[in-house]
């Protein structure tokens, strides 16, 4: 770090003055900002009652490639960081949402740029995100042709551009945008107000995410069309403001008092053959190709799925990315803090007993170990150990957030 940095220009440090406290008094692990001053926590909506979520999603994620991106208050860029950050979300997003759809688009010079379709092929959204932010970082002495990226952002020609793919999407998927910029202005050819209201029509959910502070145009579209609104104070933060989207969003049933909101609807969908060593026109690139999925219903080729069928308009997904989706629905319940120093009670102890005899190991004979890693927990630190509320399975604080968000199974319960 050099001596001429400016404060605002130099790498967290005093990392301790960052640790918050929930409202029960333990730490915050992952803390995110929401727009309001307020401190949340990643799993804090599995406390609240009367949820339901959308287990098929497209979603379009808009990232700034103006020249906004070339500043160094993200190491070494906006643009380098903004690019790691993309590619962990999208690859996370597809593992939390294995039959959802995503898109890319890009803002530069007052334009917005589709650079990849929604589809379910992460890699291909992470070649794209790399190549074009890696263009858009170095936008003062890289031209290729007509297509010079740097100038200015548009907001309203982004919006706009997602709002028509996503208003041809089928109504039982949910619609969503995903925006990061890093400019403090935007040049429109119109009226934002129109974009917005565009984006309500069509029922389309819009989260930004303001690298250079509070912008109140990026706060009033996240406002409006219901979405979260966050302003990262550092890399840290703007991973944790970004990977909290792929879990998909909440709506509360208390609110849906009609019963057409309240009333379900059953989708049809089909599970395509997998075919392979057989040469065939491909429906999505129009190329031969040796492998690909044949649609149960109309026997149409398609490269990845999930996808809709070109013909017949089918949704194409597979059996075990639907039984993977299922987490979100039936979450696993929140564990419970328990004290190192207070004494086991009857009831914990019939309980650990039955456990054992399932083969989870009981917190009788192992009251200082995790039951997950097997490693020791620290004691005399409150929150440190928690226990399944189900099962009384004991494990450290770092296996529970394991068990939450990245294996979404109790052991002990299984």
């Amino acid at each position: 770090m050099g001596e001429n940095e400016y404060a605002w220009e130099r790498a967290y440090e005093r990392k301790w003055e960052e640790v918050q406290e929930d409202e029960s008094g333990l730490l915050s692990t992952a803390l995110y900002g929401d727009g309001s001053g307020a401190i949340n926590s990643r799993r804090s909506e599995l406390k609240t009652k009367r949820v339901q979520r959308g287990m098929m999603r497209n979603v379009f994620l808009i990232l700034d490639g103006s020249r906004g991106m070339d500043a160094t208050d993200f190491k070494p860029t906006r643009a380098a960081a903004v690019a790691k950050v993309a590619a962990e979300f999208v690859r996370e997003f597809f593992d939390q949402n294995p039959i959802s759809q995503l898109g890319v688009i890009l803002m530069h010079n007052a334009i917005a740029e589709k650079i990849t379709e929604l589809s379910g092929n992460p890699k291909q959204h992470v070649h794209a995100i790399s190549e074009a932010l890696k263009r858009a970082g170095n936008s003062s002495s890289i031209s290729q042709g007509s297509e010079q990226f740097g100038g200015d952002m548009s907001l309203q020609n982004a919006l706009d551009a997602a709002c028509r793919s996503l208003a041809l999407q089928p109504n039982f998927a949910s619609r969503e945008v995903i925006l990061i910029h890093g400019a403090l202005a935007t040049r429109d050819p119109g009226n934002l107000n129109d974009s917005i209201d565009s984006l309500k029509r069509e029922k389309i959910r819009a989260s930004v995410v303001s690298l250079p502070g509070e912008v109140y145009a990026a706060q009033r579209i996240a406002k409006e069309t219901g979405g979260a609104y966050g302003v990262p104070e550092g890399f840290d933060a703007l991973r944790n403001l970004l990977m909290q989207h792929c879990q998909p969003p909440m709506v509360h049933l208390d609110a849906m008092s009609d019963e057409k909101n309240q009333s379900k609807e059953m989708v049809m969908v089909g599970f395509p053959e997998l075919v392979e060593e057989q040469a065939g026109l491909c429906s999505c690139h129009k190329a031969l190709s040796p492998r690909a999925f044949v649609c149960p219903q109309c026997r149409t080729r398609c490269c990845e799925i999930p996808s809709q069928c070109a013909v017949c308009r089918l949704y194409l997904v597979s059996s075990p990315a639907i039984a993977r989706s299922y987490h979100h629905l039936f979450p696993i319940p929140e564990f419970v803090p328990v004290d190192v120093a207070a004494s086991i009670t009857v009831e914990d102890d019939e309980v650990s007993k039955s456990s054992h005899a399932s083969g989870a190991m009981s917190l009788d004979e192992h009251p200082t170990t995790c039951s997950a890693c097997l490693g020791p927990i620290r004691e005399g630190e409150r929150g440190q150990r928690k226990k399944c509320p189900l099962c009384s399975l004991v494990v450290c604080i770092d296996c529970e957030g394991f068990l939450h968000e990245t294996v979404h199974n109790c052991p002990g319960c299984t």
